[in-house]
């Protein structure tokens, strides 16, 4: 698991200097380990104000190729603080909704992974579907009224 951490670290640390990613998200076939697709956090801009943004989980599931053999996967979470440490990724709820297109494409969710301020969580699908103290992100709720 460190070596999915230090790869997300590093996928952020190449993105340079004028842009850092906090989110990245990894999507592993567990199988075999190997990395399948990642996404990080992009901002949507419109006159120069962030009108709203891909989230890091959504951009890995969007990029998902399409499979019929039903392949378990795992989804890693990690952010990062304005001090560049590892902070809190737990999914927010659209994150939580987007992931339903993973087993409309060929996959099933073995486990889900997100960082904490002191560790790694782990969980699966229908638990973080079903937890009540997940949240919609600052930007959705501003942009969509959402409470």
């Amino acid at each position: 698991m460190e070596n999915y951490i230090n790869s997300m670290i590093d996928m952020r640390n190449k993105q340079g200097k004028l842009y850092k990613h906090n989110h990245v998200a990894i999507i592993v076939n567990d199988a075999n380990n190997n990395i399948i697709t990642y996404g990080y956090n992009i901002p949507l801009i419109k006159d120069n104000k962030i009108i709203d943004s891909y989230h890091a989980e959504e951009l890995s599931i969007l990029k998902l190729p399409y499979t019929r053999k039903n392949i378990k996967i795992n989804i890693f979470v990690i952010r990062f603080d304005k001090n560049h440490e590892i902070s809190n990724s737990k999914p927010c709820k659209r994150c939580i909704d987007k992931m339903k297109m993973i087993f409309n494409k060929g996959y099933k969710i073995h486990r889900i992974y997100y960082t904490n301020t002191k560790s790694l969580t782990v969980t699966n699908y229908d638990k973080i579907k079903n937890d009540t103290t997940t949240r919609y992100s600052k930007l959705y709720k501003m942009r969509h009224n959402v409470i």
